[in-house]
């Protein structure tokens, strides 16, 4: 299934989480970029409780 670059943000966005999206110009090829933080100590059994699947 494609998906674009917003996408990812979108889904994040549904469970509470906030990813910033920017498109590139026009002008750039390439593959597109999605910044996201963690923290120090964060662990899969937090994702886990976090975002269940």
């Amino acid at each position: 299934m494609p998906f674009d670059l917003f996408d990812v943000p979108r889904r994040l966005r549904e469970r509470g989480r906030q990813v910033p999206a920017c498109a590139f110009p026009a002008e750039r090829t390439g593959p597109a970029v999605l910044r996201a933080a963690g923290r120090k100590g964060f662990s899969r059994d937090l994702a886990d409780r976090c975002w269940p699947a």
